[in-house]
């Protein structure tokens, strides 16, 4: 199994972040690494999206990145102004939160969230978009999310595990607005015991690939 997140700062649109170790003390672009092994040892580890497709679907024609230029051949920003009215501002992340673009990578379905617009309608997305991914908008609500998180609980749950890690994306604590961050990971209160972080990124390997989600919750369930 391989899981983990992208640190992130106290601004949750600021780049800045760092790691530390007692091994490799303080780095502001560093990687830290924790393995966890033994003879008696089980690792079993899941995704929480609850996000859903809506719309028609798009061609990325022009990327580089993280950032997308076209779908379509024209500018990506269209999407969100066309069918969404939303302005291309300082305000875009944050508006455009609730609407991420759903694609397949690897096989896998995952999220990307548009991160800032620039002046010519390329959109900086979350993580790296390939040229001629057919993606679509997304779209959730709280009822939603919490059935994919009470079914991955009930997995979890029969797993029976020691110790859960939490990985959980800042974007879906602002998604959830005034409310505790802990409704949404309210469900594992009764594992034994847990542990976790607010990301920018959560990975997660899955069919043997290592994939980089955005908006999405990951947990690593443990036990001897």
């Amino acid at each position: 199994q391989m899981f983990g997140s992208i640190v992130c700062s106290k601004n949750i649109t600021s780049p800045d972040s760092c790691v530390f170790s007692s091994v490799g003390g303080f780095d502001t672009t560093g990687l830290v690494v924790l393995l966890f092994g033994g003879d008696d040892f089980y690792v079993n580890s899941f995704k929480v999206s609850g996000w859903q497709p809506i719309g028609r679907t798009f061609t990325v024609t022009k990327a580089d990145g993280c950032t997308i230029y076209e779908l379509n051949g024209k500018p990506a920003y269209n999407v969100y102004k066309k069918y969404l009215r939303i302005e291309n501002d300082e305000n875009l992340f944050v508006n455009a939160l609730e609407f991420p673009i759903m694609y397949e990578h690897n096989g896998v379905k995952v999220v990307r969230a548009p991160a800032a617009g620039n002046a010519d309608g390329s959109l900086v997305m979350s993580a790296d978009v390939e040229v001629g991914s057919i993606v679509r908008l997304s779209y959730s609500e709280p009822d939603t999310f919490m059935k994919a998180v009470r079914d991955t609980a009930k997995e979890i749950s029969n797993f029976n595990p020691d110790l859960l890690h939490i990985f959980y994306c800042t974007a879906r604590k602002v998604f959830w607005g005034m409310n505790e961050p802990t409704t949404e990971i309210h469900p594992f209160r009764y594992v034994k015991g847990s542990a976790g972080f607010l990301s920018h990124g959560e990975f997660l390997r899955e069919n043997g690939d290592l994939n980089q989600h955005s908006v999405t919750l990951v947990l690593a369930a443990m036990r001897e």
